[in-house]
């Protein structure tokens, strides 16, 4: 019920910022977000699932309100205070009071965004189809090949690599491309990053040959990091 009453409240709240306009925004959005989130969902299943009832309502209530509130308020501020050089206060000001001026310096930093975000996902991408251990596929003439493919060491960044860098050959002029490539590899390196902390903070591997989640606290961050 409380959901509900909050969705609702932000679509009300969309109308009076923005009219009709707003309101069909934020409504758009509310479905977008639940759509993207179901995969989420699935897997944060699988991990609460092990996780004792104490750690399970902190992850549900603080969890999700650090994911949300970070990736989606925080994020796209820090964002753009650092292409505009600016603080907190001044780029918060700018997002309530100057979305025009807000939207044109978030704009002007989308090749980075683009190649940050494009780079951590492909290599999400990568790591489930490039896997020589992966013997189920549902595109046999894509997925073999790129099973085999697993083979090779660090195949999944050499392939990620060098898509950064056949398309930072299509971005702009040399400073945007050159801006394009250090985002996208900060992005293989975020990667690497948090998928190592994840695994660490996985569990190790029981007498099935499956991964056991750590409970407590290092569950709750592998639930953040994923």
């Amino acid at each position: 019920k409380w959901l509900i009453f909050l969705t609702l409240a932000g679509i009300v709240g969309g109308y009076l910022l923005g009219g009709p306009a707003g309101a069909f925004i934020v409504a758009v959005l509310a479905v977008l977000e639940t759509s993207l989130s179901f995969d989420n969902a699935v897997v944060n299943a699988t991990v609460l699932e092990h996780m004792d009832e104490k750690w399970r309502q902190r992850f549900l209530l603080w969890g999700i309100l650090i994911a949300v509130f970070g990736m989606h308020i925080v994020f796209p501020l820090a964002i753009v205070g650092v292409v505009a050089n600016l603080g907190p206060v001044e780029v918060l000001n700018l997002a309530l009071f100057d979305e025009a001026q807000y939207a044109r310096i978030l704009t002007s930093a989308h090749h980075e965004i683009a190649a940050f975000g494009g780079s951590f996902l492909m290599m999400v991408f990568l790591k489930f189809f490039i896997d020589s251990n992966k013997d189920h596929h549902w595109l046999g003439f894509i997925e073999a090949p790129l099973t085999r493919l697993g083979r090779l060491e660090a195949a999944q960044i050499l392939l990620a690599l060098l898509t950064l860098l056949i398309s930072a050959a299509y971005v702009g002029d040399t400073d945007t491309r050159s801006e394009f490539i250090v985002a996208g590899i900060w992005g293989l390196i975020t990667y690497i990053l948090a998928d190592g902390l994840g695994a660490i903070m996985g569990g190790e591997p029981n007498e099935a040959g499956t991964a056991v989640v750590k409970t407590g606290f290092a569950g709750f961050m592998y639930l953040e990091l994923l």
